[in-house]
């Protein structure tokens, strides 16, 4: 038989229990990085990616930044920050939850467009592509690698704007199409860099900010019928 006492102790006990706090889980959110210095407010989003496009950077790394869309219709750039030999971590800029994959907007702001650069890579991408011309190499380099487009895809909801610096002064903008962004990235990219332009365009859009050396003295909107100068088409 179970007496008063027992009762009472075990009454106790399940109290004491009750307010022992649980223990959480650990989070999968990363926590809000602090924003490096920003631009001065641009009338556009191309606008502020060509200011970051405009700093020095060494070339041996990819360096990464944000575009953010103000309260009052403005846009600004944070400043490049550098990562590593051959990718850029978005989470140093930007607080992305890996359990529901998603990316929480800087506070006071709306991140409209992300931008890294590729560094000199030449001498690499020839030798892994030794039927490329020098003008498509440097064109490989102007481009979104598979990768970047996998981001674009997932993020197409933030990311409206992607851009691309490389480093023979080229500076590229693209977007992607939403109805598109669930398919695979790497899906109809074909093995040339006029293919996978012609691709980009067919789902999005592709627009050259800075010529650099890459475009042939080109800015604007990239069509599905553009060659490279002094090409056949490919």
């Amino acid at each position: 038989m179970t007496n008063h006492t027992d009762r009472d102790n075990a009454r106790k006990l399940l109290e004491e229990l009750a307010n022992i706090p649980l223990e959480q889980p650990p989070s999968t959110a990363s926590a809000a990085p602090v924003l490096p210095p920003l631009s001065q407010p641009f009338s556009s989003a191309d606008d502020a990616a060509l200011w970051v496009h405009q700093h020095e950077r060494e070339g041996d790394r990819e360096y990464g930044a944000l575009v953010l869309l103000c309260p009052d219709g403005k846009y600004v750039a944070t400043t490049p920050i550098e990562g590593e030999a051959t990718s850029f971590d978005l989470e140093r800029l930007l607080a992305y939850n890996r359990e529901t994959r998603t990316i929480s907007h800087p506070q006071g702001y709306r991140c409209v467009g992300r931008y890294h650069s590729h560094p000199e890579y030449a001498e690499q991408t020839a030798r892994a592509h030794p039927r490329y011309s020098a003008e498509q190499v440097k064109l490989h380099l102007a481009l979104p690698s598979t990768g970047d487009l996998d981001i674009a895809f997932k993020h197409v909801d933030v990311f409206k704007n992607n851009y691309i610096s490389s480093d023979d002064g080229s500076l590229v903008g693209y977007s992607i199409k939403p109805q598109y962004a669930s398919g695979y990235a790497g899906f109809g990219l074909g093995s040339t860099p006029e293919s996978k332009i012609r691709r980009i365009v067919t789902i999005g859009q592709l627009r050259v900010l800075d010529s650099g050396t890459v475009w042939g003295g080109f800015t604007g909107p990239i069509t599905a019928d553009w060659v490279l100068p002094g090409s056949a088409g490919q």
